[in-house]
């Protein structure tokens, strides 16, 4: 599994088995708490690296150990822009912290930048949104995109561009799902955005085992 800033956190819980309700908990908490304070998460008082922390702290101690080489973790390197995709890690420590600068965006998370073996990182997505590591891979976006599982745009063809490597369409949804990124929007509005992510993943897996069917190979 691959994925930048959140996607990456997802990713590496799914690789150490963490329950499912278990993020979505984390996530949700993390959002109310934001909503809390005057200016929500951009209020100086609100540090979004230490409910991460907290989030993160639902990895296994051996988390590394399963994440080795089954874990590919999407970074921007500051000094030079350029992607670095890091797939070991030495302990659950060095894990949290390379997961933690996948997800630091300037401003928002804060003026410090995190350190990842001596070297300072910022989020993946600034670099490459979409790492892909062998095909053929499922690939997942919250933006309407060229990928399997996203959410579409059904009223026309948009236009698309290239960001970050990821092929995504000119649309006012994607704006706003792209401040609702930063701004989360109430509790009520996650759970209807949770259960949409829900229903594009069950549409992607009924095509794709009906394409199966047809053929020889047996849906799992």
């Amino acid at each position: 599994m691959a994925g930048a800033s959140a996607g990456a956190i997802l990713a590496a819980c799914l690789v150490c088995n963490v329950p499912l309700e278990t993020m979505k908990s984390s996530f949700m908490e993390t959002a109310i708490e934001a909503h809390r304070w005057k200016m929500g998460p951009f209020n100086p008082n609100f540090n979004i690296e230490d409910y991460l922390k907290l989030g993160l702290e639902a990895l296994p101690p051996d988390a590394h150990l399963r994440a080795n080489d089954r874990l590919f973790v999407s970074l921007t390197k500051v000094s030079s822009a350029e992607n670095v995709l890091v797939s070991s890690w030495e302990s659950k420590e060095e894990l949290i912290q390379c997961l933690l600068c996948s997800c630091f965006i300037p401003v928002f998370s804060g003026r410090k930048y995190p350190v990842f073996r001596g070297e300072k990182y910022i989020d993946g997505g600034f670099s490459n949104n979409l790492p892909i590591i062998q095909q053929p891979t499922i690939t997942i976006s919250p933006f309407d995109s060229l990928v399997d599982i996203c959410p579409r745009n059904s009223a026309k063809r948009p236009v698309y561009i290239s960001l970050a490597k990821e092929e995504m369409a000119v649309t006012l949804s994607n704006v706003i799902r792209l401040v609702r990124a930063l701004i989360p929007p109430p509790a009520e509005v996650l759970e209807d955005l949770h259960q949409m992510g829900y229903r594009d993943a069950f549409h992607f897996l009924k095509v794709k085992c009906s394409s199966l069917r047809s053929g020889r190979k047996l849906c799992p």
